[in-house]
């Protein structure tokens, strides 16, 4: 794997000295982006809509500004509003997406003066059956981004480590090879793979 001076002293700070430690940085939890669930109070939801603008707005209480973004939502046909606060990049970033169909994911909240809201966001992209997966969320290491952090976890695990298991015994107890294991712990596709990675 290749990294940086400054990244490798990142991955040591949390004790992680080579790529065999980074195999075993496991997820913190997972989220089910899976399949569309629409609005539900309260409740983690995957919403298909529109994406009908992307504003900067005023602050009412104090200087400075916030983007929102409203979405029409596929299922209900009701609006929903997604505010980002303190991330003055997040209208360049999804302007692009104006009237486009868009995948979004979080948790959703019904308020009777404001309607719906994503509180937490944890996707808003462009639509696309890649959409539906299951995303691992890691502790954060400070000078790593996420998406290096992804990059560096995809460059280990391609690396095949040594069977110890043997294969009577994996068959007897069902269990997958230590590579699979892995791969279905770290980058899941399914919650049954996330299972099955666990069991090994």
């Amino acid at each position: 794997m290749e990294i940086t001076t400054r990244e490798r002293n990142a991955y040591a700070k949390k004790h992680i000295e080579n790529e065999y430690h980074l195999r075993r940085w496991t997820p913190i939890r997972y989220i089910d982006n899976t399949k569309e669930t629409g609005l539900k109070n309260d409740t983690h939801c995957c919403v298909i809509g529109k994406l009908i603008s992307v504003k900067e707005h005023n602050m009412r209480s104090s200087d400075g500004t916030y983007v929102r973004a409203t979405v029409i939502d596929w299922i209900s046909k009701q609006y929903v509003s997604i505010c980002f606060f303190h991330q003055p990049y997040a209208l360049k970033k999804y302007k692009k997406f104006e009237g486009m169909e868009v995948f979004v994911s979080g948790k959703a909240c019904y308020d009777e003066q404001y309607g719906w809201s994503i509180k937490a966001l944890v996707t808003l992209k462009p639509f696309s059956p890649s959409c539906f997966r299951v995303i691992p969320i890691y502790s954060k290491i400070r000078g790593i981004t996420e998406e290096k952090l992804s990059t560096h976890l995809d460059q280990v695990l391609a690396e095949q480590e040594e069977e110890t298991v043997p294969d009577w015994m994996r068959g007897r107890y069902r269990m997958c090879g230590i590579n699979e294991a892995l791969r279905y712990v770290m980058k899941p596709e399914t919650p049954k793979q996330i299972s099955i990675g666990m069991q090994r």
